[in-house]
């Protein structure tokens, strides 16, 4: 599950003018990072570990930030191969708010209505390139 995921999937449009992505790396370290407009507003990096079979989590700092706080981990459930997977807080209550992180790094962008004014509608789409098909695409 190494690589980059985001809080949202290419395609998608609405509302969301902000995606989280999650650098997950062999060194149990995750940069996160947190954009809006295609400008970084927050990053931080965290250390994730092995949980139950297919989960792990993703750890507090020893300073609060406003991805992780002191008391809570971030529990990631893998979904299929290739994704969704989901994220729960965790804290000393148990599960708490949770959202899905896709295969890939997304940015999101106003829609221009066509005559020079942004609608308030945004579109999620592939930063660069879409992520590298994995084994579940190619069957």
């Amino acid at each position: 599950m190494l690589g980059v995921f985001s809080s949202s999937d290419a395609g998608l449009s609405g509302s969301i003018s902000a995606v989280t992505r999650y650098y997950i790396r062999e060194d149990f370290r995750v940069d996160i990072q947190l954009d809006q407009w295609n400008q970084e507003l927050v990053s931080a990096q965290h250390t994730w570990e092995t949980r139950e079979s297919r989960d792990f989590a993703i750890l507090p700092n020893e300073v609060a930030d406003m991805f992780v706080d002191l008391d809570e981990e971030l529990r990631v459930t893998r979904g299929e191969e290739c994704g969704p997977h989901d994220i729960q807080i965790y804290n000393g209550s148990g599960a708490q708010a949770g959202w899905k992180i896709y295969r890939g790094e997304v940015c999101v962008d106003y829609v221009d209505d066509g005559g020079g004014v942004e609608s308030g509608s945004y579109i999620a789409y592939w930063c660069a390139e879409p992520p590298p098909e994995c084994q579940a695409d190619s069957e």
